[in-house]
């Protein structure tokens, strides 16, 4: 199979998978990323601290947390305590973050997860839900190949390829639980 050929096909999952969301799925991928901004921002004013550290010490802790254990893990840091059950390497990378912002940040998912937390609607956050809604295996996959079929299927559904994004990974954490 060509690579023309396997980005169609993944294009062509993308679009069908969406198809197969419901109202409600949708409204929340609409509103999520705007949502959790909203609530980062808000965080940041309690905590006074820069929203653009708060958003980046969020996305690095997110690996592998699911989004109340992300929230809980940022505010323990933000509160001076570490938290169990969440990756060091990511806390690390954390309170890196809380100093000196996306700087800190490694690795294209968490990059990325930032850049959509901070208004972004063209990068694509690739977690093990957003691979899995598009048919690929989360723990081997080529991210920019996977995020420009993301980016193609949104242009075909005249969505931001974030709103694509969140709604399959609503839909398919959904199916999770």
């Amino acid at each position: 199979m060509t690579p023309s050929t396997s980005h169609e096909a993944t294009v062509k999952r993308l679009v069908r998978r969406y198809a197969k969301t419901t109202e409600l799925e949708r409204a929340q991928g609409l509103t999520w990323y705007a949502q959790e901004e909203a609530w980062l921002k808000a965080t940041a004013a309690v905590f006074e601290t820069s929203q653009a550290h708060v958003i980046a010490a969020y996305a690095a802790l997110s690996p592998r947390l699911r989004v109340s254990k992300n929230r809980e893990a940022l505010m323990g840091l933000l509160s001076g305590r570490r938290r169990s059950g969440v990756m060091s390497r990511s806390q690390n990378m954390a309170l890196a973050a809380l100093g000196v912002g996306t700087a800190a940040l490694r690795g294209p998912k968490v990059t990325r997860f930032a850049c959509n937390l901070d208004g972004c609607q063209q990068c694509v956050t690739l977690d093990v839900h957003a691979v899995k809604a598009a048919d690929g295996n989360p723990n081997r996959f080529d991210y920019e190949a996977l995020e420009r079929a993301y980016q193609a299927a949104a242009r075909r559904l005249g969505l931001s390829p974030a709103v694509l994004q969140a709604t399959l990974w609503v839909q398919e954490r959904g199916r999770a639980n």
